[in-house]
């Protein structure tokens, strides 16, 4: 009997700091940012507009990482750098929902050579590259699955004010263990997010006019994250998890305002590290109408 006793006296006490655990963050708000890189999967674009209907097949591509200098630290220019922010909201100890911006860049890589197919015409090269570089004459003409070195004067195409995926993301977060007297927590998440993809192309056809274009809703993406989260005094955090995902841009703007598009599908692996903070906003509410009533 007194081991039984005993028994249930432990169980009572784990039961007892299981709920103290799960108390810790929920109902808390959480805030992140930090910066990005990626990988992408070979992808088939599809180009149209007056003159010109083709397809780049297995193009490749790369992002575009802003060196290490001041510029991450510039409070007028730390968004140039690829970036990742997120906030979000503990509903319990585990689950949480989450908003975010992944500022990716996607840049086709020029001086590889792809299969082409589809058709260009004279009525797809601007008066500009006439004028600036007539040999992209030599582009003219049907293709069928035909190599074609992909160099600037063919095309630039990039995503690089950002392939900005707005990913609201379910996470789920496991504590492994706690170290120096609970201070110190070291924490698995996971996350599983889609929402819209916003890229900002920066176009040029055929040595022609350069578009920049507006910030266009152009697809949807899927993506799935997982890493490890280092927990300070419960209050802060630093983050790194890795990520993979799917992008459908089915309407990319690449002539501002005009009938031009282009579409694809893009497979991406991301890797970011970011520092965060938790805030109790209820405890700042209660702090709020305290302060009220005093003064009342």
């Amino acid at each position: 009997m007194k081991k039984i006793l005993s028994l249930l006296g432990v169980l009572i006490a784990i039961q007892g700091m299981a709920q103290q655990k799960q108390e810790y963050r929920t109902g808390k708000l959480f805030f992140n940012w930090g910066y990005n890189r990626s990988w992408y999967g070979k992808s088939d674009i599809h180009l149209e507009g007056p003159g010109y209907d083709y397809t780049i097949h297995d193009a490749k591509a790369d992002d575009d990482p802003q060196e290490v200098s001041s510029v991450y630290f510039d409070p007028g220019k730390f968004t140039v750098p690829q970036f990742t922010f997120r906030a979000g909201y503990y509903i319990n100890e585990h689950w949480s929902v989450s908003a975010g911006w992944d500022h990716m860049k996607y840049v086709l890589r020029n001086g590889q050579t792809a299969k082409v197919s589809g058709e260009i015409t004279a009525d797809a090269i601007d008066d500009y590259a006439w004028m600036n570089d007539p040999s992209v004459a030599q582009y003219i003409g049907e293709y069928d699955d035909e190599d074609v070195y992909i160099g600037k004067d063919f095309l630039k195409y990039e995503h690089t004010d950002g392939l900005n995926f707005i990913r609201v993301a379910v996470d789920r977060t496991d504590e492994l263990l706690r170290l120096a007297n609970g201070k110190v927590g070291v924490i698995w998440q996971n996350s599983l997010g889609t929402g819209p993809v916003l890229p900002w192309t920066d176009f040029t056809l055929l040595s022609g006019k350069r578009y920049k274009n507006r910030l266009h809703f152009s697809g949807w993406g899927v993506g799935v994250h997982t890493g490890v989260k280092i927990e300070f005094l419960k209050s802060f955090y630093l983050q790194t998890q890795v990520g993979a995902g799917y992008i459908n841009l089915f309407d990319v703007e690449t002539k501002m305002h005009e009938s031009d598009k282009a579409t694809q599908e893009i497979k991406y692996i991301e890797w970011d590290f970011v520092a965060g903070f938790y805030l109790n906003w209820k405890r700042i509410l209660k702090v709020g109408n305290y302060k009220k009533t005093a003064e009342n």
